[in-house]
């Protein structure tokens, strides 16, 4: 888990960061737009779009490189989750550092193409749907179904034709 800041802008409505977290094994990933990184905020987003939805965790991998490690520690102790401390710039070893490139080279192209800040949380979370659209790496397994053993359908992706009616 890794925050990805937009620092030191945020957009319209005050987003400046996406709370991240993957799966080591499927890499599926949670992108979860935040106001703050705050402990508060972070624990609350936690609850509400990585717990109640995933389940609780084995074990939470955070680098020691960052700014949130203070705040990551202090919700991690609250909801007492086993969590690991990476050794500073070791980047590598964390797996959502794969996504935060991915991401970065959406939201250049995205920014630069609207220019605005405005669509921050748009592109990341469109980031999240095609990344995890994709095969886990060296296998033809996608990552999403791997992870919550569905398909995720675009809004493009989707039938526009009216809701038969209920019967």
């Amino acid at each position: 888990m890794d925050l990805w800041i937009l620092a030191p802008h945020t957009d319209s409505n005050g987003n400046m960061a996406f709370m991240n977290r993957m799966c080591d094994i499927s890499q599926f990933v949670v992108a979860v737009h935040v106001l703050d990184e705050s402990s508060v905020t972070l624990a609350s987003h936690f609850i509400q779009h990585l717990l109640m939805k995933f389940g609780l965790y084995h074990l939470v991998v955070q680098n020691d490189s960052t700014s949130f490690k203070i705040a990551f520690i202090a919700m991690c102790q609250a909801f007492n989750l086993i969590y690991n401390i990476l050794a500073k710039y070791n980047h590598k070893r964390l797996s959502v550092e794969l996504f935060h490139h991915f991401l970065n080279k959406n939201m250049t192209i995205a920014v630069k193409e609207h220019d605005t800040n405005n669509v921050f949380v748009p592109v990341g979370i469109i980031a999240g749907y095609a990344w995890n659209n994709v095969p886990i790496n060296s296998t033809d397994i996608l990552r999403n179904i791997s992870a919550i053993g569905r398909k995720l359908h675009l809004p493009l992706d989707i039938n526009l034709n009216t809701v038969p009616m209920l019967t």
